[in-house]
């Protein structure tokens, strides 16, 4: 069974595609997929690009991380 992560849900609540997201927060597309499908930890994430990631989202850098 597959579950939505955190960051998926956001972004689509969004409207944005992961291509977007990735353009606006300044990251690489395959990064921001393997942030997104669980292939990369999120709270890895260095914090700059999270800061960034969570300004693109509209929400705060605890949420992106849940």
């Amino acid at each position: 069974m597959h579950t939505m992560t955190n960051l998926k849900k956001l972004r689509q609540d969004r409207g944005l595609t992961q291509a977007e997201i990735a353009k606006l927060a300044d990251l690489n597309l395959r990064t921001y997929q393997d942030y997104e499908q669980g292939a990369k930890p999120i709270n890895r994430i260095a914090l700059e690009d999270g800061l960034r990631l969570a300004e693109v989202l509209k929400t705060d850098i605890k949420r992106i991380m849940e």
